[in-house]
């Protein structure tokens, strides 16, 4: 069932880039796109919240702090740089009884291509 989803995701996203007939994907294909991600990569979503970053606000946030720490994830995430992306993200709904953090997705706007993705540990 996972895998039909993912290949009509992609032949839609195909068939409208090819067309071009649209703007930008909707907020649930977006979902999906970093649902199946996310799956592809062995997080468990059980458990987890979905936040759908509209405007990127968390994220932008989370990068305040990540150049605070002298995070050392800038090479991954220059990957961003002039792209127009949406965020989503994966967290846990009760972190006192899960192991590991929560799981960011990057999703180009308009083709649906995963631009790059990291979970926290």
């Amino acid at each position: 069932m996972r895998n039909i989803r993912i290949m009509i995701l992609c032949f839609t996203s195909l068939l409208l880039l090819v067309t071009g007939c649209h703007n930008s994907l909707s907020q649930e294909e977006i979902v999906d796109a970093a649902r199946a991600v996310a799956a592809k990569e062995g997080f468990d979503l059980h458990g987890k919240s979905v936040l759908y970053d509209r405007d990127n606000e968390e994220w932008k946030e989370t990068q305040k702090i990540l150049r605070q720490v002298g995070s050392s994830m800038g090479g991954q995430l220059s990957q961003l740089v002039d792209r127009d992306y949406q965020v989503v993200y994966f967290s846990p709904e009760n972190i006192a009884n899960t192991r590991g953090g929560g799981f960011w997705v990057f999703i180009d706007k308009k083709t649906g291509e995963v631009i790059t993705f990291f979970g926290e540990e």
